[in-house]
């Protein structure tokens, strides 16, 4: 290509808008390389010029023209759709300048757009010249349509179309799990709404699986397809998608019918957090569970958690209540001895403050006589502790007693004296007429049995 040429095609490549990405800013940094270069070719002094062949000149010129990803707009005056690619080619409104368009037929079908005469659209790729005749043409990597009754039309049919197909039924959405802990998230790695989710989701021992998607424009919908396929291969218990509102225009990737069915063939539940005011994006619709900001979707994912902890406090509390109960059930035969043991006391404390009074009666009479009864409740008391002391006595002998007898009655213990128990067909053996001969004995001594024939 000429420098004449060179200059005035030049004003008609527009320079792409890529989202903030480390791979859009790579793309970026190519094309001011090639702003730079190119600026340098055109006001070097002229040198001496090196001959290529054709073939070679067009690997140099489509080389360089890769470099530039631009997004050209216009309306489709013709179209012609193969089995594996498609030609249409655009006019410009203004000045009916026109460019032929290249697209795979792949690419195309992830757009989810429906091209015909008269559309008018937006084509996003690079532009290059085909070797075998010579023409100039965009190779479109996607298209998006342009205008916001356009963009509405588009939208509303294939909502209608995917609702006929029962894509959005309320008996395919699959419910939540109670406490998920893998978690699929798909967003940009810039942006505020990831610091959003994270900052709001619970410390509850979430696994988070990341992947970095754009998620702007319909140059999106290739990495959120890519995201989605490699989620429905993850074990992972739910996947999310977030990110922050925006026009009509900034959601159109998530209106994608391609980007939709991907969605509906998840094994998992899936949440969509994007942010929207009135213009509600179809993906919003296939949904599991749809909500309207990134810390609403936090919120979701926390609730299962938040309930358990809340029924872990209830069940703690009732363990301890019905704990209370059991023991006071097994200690009623405590409390009635206690009750016991508390009248028996009680009776000598009445006794007591009868003698008390009684005492103090005759105070009013006599020192003498107060001197009397202090000792003759002295002598009372003596008594009733000696009687007390020795019933406890008795029953101590008693039990020792009862003790002994039983020890010295123990069966076992007479063994270790050299006695034995003799048995014969599970009968104890008292006299020698119980046996006959060919009868097996079992003596049992102190530490084993001995089994015998009668002879």
């Amino acid at each position: 290509m000429k420098q004449k040429k060179y200059q005035k095609l030049l004003p008609f490549i527009k320079a792409p808008e890529f989202a903030a990405t480390k791979k859009t800013e790579r793309r970026k940094k190519s094309y001011e390389n090639f702003e730079e270069n190119n600026t340098a070719l055109r006001t070097a002094p002229p040198q001496e010029e090196k001959i290529y062949s054709v073939g070679e000149f067009l690997d140099i010129v489509n080389q360089s023209l890769s470099q530039i990803r631009v997004g050209v707009r216009g309306e489709i005056t013709s179209i012609d759709i193969r089995d594996s690619y498609l030609f249409f080619t655009l006019k410009d409104k203004k000045d009916e300048s026109l460019i032929s368009c290249f697209m795979w037929r792949k690419n195309y079908e992830v757009c989810g757009v429906e091209l015909e005469e008269g559309t008018e659209l937006t084509a996003y790729g690079k532009p290059e010249i085909y070797k075998r005749n010579g023409r100039f043409s965009l190779r479109a990597e996607m298209v998006e349509l342009v205008g916001e009754g356009a963009l509405k039309k588009a939208y509303e049919e294939l909502r209608e179309k995917l609702r006929a197909e029962g894509l959005f039924a309320k008996e395919r959405k699959k419910p939540l799990p109670d406490y998920p802990c893998r978690i699929g998230l798909i967003t940009s790695r810039d942006g505020a709404v990831i610091n959003d989710f994270l900052n709001n989701i619970g410390r509850f021992g979430f696994k988070i699986t990341f992947f970095d998607s754009r998620v702007e424009g319909i140059m999106a919908v290739k990495e959120l397809i890519k995201a989605v396929r490699y989620f429905q291969k993850k074990p992972v218990d739910i996947l999310v998608i977030i990110r922050g509102g925006g026009s009509l225009e900034s959601l159109q990737a998530f209106n994608n019918e391609s980007l939709i069915r991907e969605v509906a063939k998840l094994p998992v539940p899936f949440i969509c957090g994007i942010g929207h005011d009135k213009d509600v994006p179809l993906i919003y619709y296939v949904a599991d569970k749809a909500v309207s900001t990134p810390s609403i979707v936090a919120k979701e994912i926390n609730k299962s958690w938040e309930r358990a902890i809340s029924q872990m406090d209830f069940y703690e509390k009732t363990i301890f209540s019905r704990y209370a109960e059991i023991l006071r059930k097994n200690n009623y035969k405590l409390d009635n001895v206690s009750l016991r043991i508390k009248e028996f006391y009680l009776e000598i404390f009445r006794k007591f403050d009868f003698y008390q009074q009684s005492i103090k009666n005759y105070i009013l009479n006599t020192a003498h006589a107060v001197r009397h009864e202090n000792y003759r409740i002295q002598r009372i008391t003596q008594e009733l502790l000696a009687k007390f002391k020795n019933g406890l006595n008795k029953t101590r002998d008693a039990l020792d007693t009862a003790e002994k007898n039983i020890w010295q009655n123990d069966p076992t213990h007479q063994l270790k004296l050299g006695y034995s128990i003799t048995t014969t067909n599970g009968k104890i053996v008292k006299s020698a007429e119980q046996v006959r001969k060919g009868d097996t004995l079992i003596n049992r001594v102190y530490d084993g049995k001995i089994k015998s024939v009668v002879e």
